[in-house]
């Protein structure tokens, strides 16, 4: 149950944010990854993030950095919409 100083909050600090015109549940870094399809070791493969460090911020150990949470997501999202990891995205060669 919420609060009533937490329901009092502008949806955006609430964990909604804005999509398409309304406001979704922002989803958490483990809904992220087993949306896109990946388990932990192939997020950590993928996005060159230890293991550990995934399995700290899904078990509510540690939190990472606003910044890092957003665009960890982010490519998440992408690579759940895209259906696949693009290996080149990261690839340093390619620059």
């Amino acid at each position: 149950m919420r609060s009533t100083a937490q329901t009092m909050l502008p949806p955006e600090q609430q964990g909604y944010e804005e999509r398409n015109g309304k406001m979704d549940k922002e989803l958490t870094i483990k809904e992220s990854r087993t949306k896109a399809g990946l388990t932990q070791q192939k997020m950590s493969d993928k996005l060159g993030i230890p293991k550990r460090t995934i399995e700290d911020w899904e078990g509510g150990r540690r939190k990472p950095p606003a910044w890092a949470e957003k665009l960890v997501k982010k490519e998440l999202e992408r690579m759940s919409e895209k259906g696949g990891y693009d290996k080149n995205r990261f690839d340093s060669d390619n620059e």
